[in-house]
């Protein structure tokens, strides 16, 4: 750690020392001469009449309205300007003495590329408000794949089978389409989704640190798509085979189709999955084990969407998401099955002008499954279970609107108000118990954000006030309620950022962040329902929700390296207690944590046909959780830490090489006291044309188990949890389309490399308004 410690802080040293004593600012807009739209992602560069080491490379990237902010030492300069291919020069000899702002220029953007020789890099990362903007023609090593091949590039950023990514290995991350939640979507559906989405449709992702307003109070990815819409047709397939103890494959389809003012696509995907997990229990001296094995689970997944493009500023979209999975478990000797169906659809309407943006979307899921021990009983099956024999059956329906709207209030503020209105009904029953249960919950919630940019100084404060209602009817075998819980409450949750940009390369940050985590309708049913063959779970109706407030510093260089200080306060959070071997939710009094993050990505070595990328992430945390379990008093102190290092080497002829060795120390998950985890991950990849292969490893050494000891109350319980890795994939991804679309990709590659040339490739220092 002291190592790492003290690089980090010599890296800054260097860094700063660089540094001119004084830099002016100069600010400006970019318009397209003849249609006045604004010249978004364009490269902004300034160039020194007498050679400056420090700034050769002065460079910005246009905003999403065409601002852009430089800064540079006294002198006189030339204003160059990179765009589709082009360069040409704004200004020949402009002269820096104070801050100058050149209002609106109006370049002339010629629509053919001509075959101009671009030296310049791109810069990969620039700040847009709180979020950080990552291009998506930068990520070379995803070419010829996904968004989700791309999001597993991102640098913090680990994502493994069905999970959410998790940002520094601790925080699991939301996702967004173009701005849109999807945390009301399966999560299944949503990687789905994203395993379905081409490169070639992607713009930029946004990394959301600091969640705000409209997002929700967890770190974020937001992936937005191209939306330039051109005359083509795109059909995108992929392949894979994985070996984990059994084997598995995969097949996906994808149609892009644009047409006039539309802009449409479907896919299907089909997966056949092998799975064996064991979890060898210990309670009070005697042993038992539970085997799993999934022979197969099936999934098949449809997705559909179109957008109109009503006008120039006017879009309509409308997309759906459908999941089918049919699992066959078994348990030891027992067999049984599940069926599930999931819908999940959105409506949406944009309006967005130079100054003004409002967004409307309209959200339905329904969500259905049943688990069944099917045709026969096998030995060692459940007492009461007969043939044909109905377990459990569920059934789910939510629907949310959302409204929001933007204004800029003057050149630098800019406001965001909106509303949202959530509706969740649950219904489940227990075929064998003749129990039936409904639960319903509804909320309200309005939320306003102000953010301005002044000088050197970034702020924003986001008020939201949520009224939430929850309704729990479980019913008696007669079909009476033997309990009608309600319950109402109203929430205030105020959030505030602040940054200061010390230097170009330099920035401060700090925020106060609070939310609400509400548990599963699920959760609240008190029936009990069986996990494995000797696990069994039961619900709470009386489960809280839980409500947290953090505050953070951060400190950060060059977009990338990372020094972070976080304290959160969480009142009455959800856990999972064990009584015998049952599991039952229900809240602590508090859960508080400290945590310390050191993030390092450094560019070892750079060259044309080689570039060589070292990550490191270190988190140290200290945590202590109090409150009552089953009536018996619990509280614990734990240190906790966090180690993946990283190095992605890019080779000669589109190979890419990326291992990385993941360490979780002991630590406290819940109320369980887990034992240290390390696991080493590879990938080798290669891009030919349309043509993208992919050899990948999970675990490769097999290490990854989960041991841990559960010791609360009269409850002592060791466990061990296998999953039989190593797991080894081999993916192929490949595109063909009209003879149009092929023309316009290889030109964006072509341009793409030759913006990619040159030292310190995604480490550029960009200012965006």
């Amino acid at each position: 750690m002291k190592r790492f410690l003290t690089l980090f802080l010599l890296l800054f040293t260097l860094g700063l020392s660089a540094q001119q004593s004084e830099l002016i600012e100069l600010r400006g807009r970019l318009v397209e001469r003849g249609t006045e739209r604004p010249i978004v992602s364009a490269i902004l560069s300034l160039e020194p009449s007498t050679p400056l080491p420090e700034y050769s490379a002065l460079q910005a990237v246009s905003d999403d309205k065409g601002y852009f902010v430089l800064a540079a030492p006294r002198g006189q300069y030339a204003l160059l300007l990179q765009y589709q291919g082009q360069r040409q020069t704004l200004l020949k000899a402009l002269e820096l003495t104070a801050p100058r702002d050149l209002g609106v220029l109006h370049p002339e953007i010629t629509r053919q590329l001509s075959a101009v020789e671009v030296t310049a890099q791109a810069p990969t990362f620039r700040y847009q408000g709180s979020r950080v903007v990552i291009s998506g023609s930068q990520w070379k090593q995803a070419a010829g794949g996904t968004a989700l091949t791309m999001l597993r590039q991102l640098p913090g950023i680990t994502q493994h089978g069905d999970q959410l990514p998790l940002l520094y290995g601790f925080t699991e991350m939301a996702i967004y389409i173009d701005g849109r939640s999807t945390s009301h979507a399966p999560v299944g559906s949503v990687l789905a989704f994203l395993q379905n989405l081409p490169m070639e449709q992607v713009e930029s992702i946004e990394l959301i640190l600091q969640p705000m307003g409209s997002f929700d109070r967890a770190p974020g990815i937001n992936i937005r798509r191209r939306r330039q819409l051109k005359d083509m047709m795109l059909l995108f397939g992929q392949g894979r085979l994985a070996q984990q103890h059994y084997l598995s494959g995969h097949l996906a389809l994808r149609l892009d189709l644009e047409r006039g003012r539309h802009r449409g696509y479907g896919y299907y995907s089909f997966s056949s999955r092998h799975r064996l997990e064991t979890l060898d229990l210990t309670l009070r001296g005697r042993d038992y084990q539970d085997r799993q094995e999934q022979r197969p689970l099936q999934v098949h997944q449809l997705g559909l969407g179109d957008e109109l493009q009503l006008t120039q500023e006017q879009h309509l979209g409308l997309q759906l998401l459908y999941t089918r999975t049919g699992d066959k478990l078994y348990h030891g000797s027992t067999l049984r099955q599940l069926q599930a169906q999931q819908l999940y659809s959105t409506l949406y309407h944009q309006l967005q002008r130079e100054h003004f943006i409002w967004e409307t979307s309209t959200e339905l899921s329904l969500h259905g499954d049943e688990l069944s021990y099917p045709g026969r009983q096998l030995d060692g099956a459940p007492a009461g279970m007969g043939d044909n024999s109905l377990e459990r059956c569920e059934r789910s329906t939510l629907y949310q609107f959302k409204s929001a709207i933007g204004a800029m209030l003057t050149e630098s503020l800019q406001l965001s108000t909106g509303v949202e209105l959530q509706g969740l009904g649950h219904r489940h029953r227990y075929q064998r118990q003749s129990e039936e249960g409904r639960a319903s919950e509804h909320y309200l919630r309005g939320f306003a954000t102000l953010n301005q940019t002044v000088g050197a100084f970034s702020w924003e404060l986001s008020l939201s006030l949520l009224t939430e209602r929850r309704r729990i009817e479980p019913a008696a075998p007669s079909g009476t309620p033997v309990l009608d819980y309600k319950q109402d409450k109203v929430y205030f949750t105020p959030s505030f950022f602040l940054a200061y940009q010390l230097a170009p390369r330099h920035r401060l940050e700090l925020q106060l962040l609070s939310d609400k985590e509400r548990p599963q309708l699920g959760k609240l049913m008190p029936y009990e329902g069986s996990v494995s063959s000797h696990l069994t779970r039961t619900g709470n109706p009386e489960l809280r929700t839980a409500l947290w407030h953090q505050l953070q510093l951060a400190y950060s260089y060059r977009r990338a390296a990372r020094l972070e200080l976080s304290y959160r306060d969480m009142r009455h959070p959800l856990v999972e207690a064990l009584d015998g071997l049952t599991l039952r939710p229900t809240n602590l009094d508090y859960t508080r944590y400290l945590r310390a993050l050191i993030a390092l990505p450094l560019p070892l070595y750079q060259s044309k046909g080689f570039s060589w990328w070292a990550q490191t992430y270190l988190v140290g945390q200290r945590q202590w959780d109090a409150g009552s379990v089953l009536g018996t008093p619990f509280s614990a102190v734990t240190n906790a830490g966090y180690l993946m290092h990283k190095h992605q080497l890019g080779l000669a002829d589109s190979w890419y090489l990326d291992l990385s060795f993941t360490y979780y120390s002991a630590l406290r998950y819940q109320l369980f006291a887990m034992q240290p985890q390390y696991f080493v991950d590879g990938s080798l990849s290669h891009v030919r044309g349309p043509l993208r292969i992919e050899l990948a490893t999970h675990d490769l050494f097999g290490t990854n188990k989960a041991r841990g000891r559960y010791d609360v109350g009269a409850t002592q319980l060791d466990f061990v949890n296998k999953w039989y890795t190593p797991q080894v994939s081999l993916s192929l991804y490949y595109s063909f389309g009209s003879r149009k679309l092929k023309e316009n990709k290889l030109r964006q590659e072509e341009q793409a490399d030759r913006l990619r040339s040159g030292a310190e490739d995604g480490l550029q220092v960009t200012t965006g308004r």
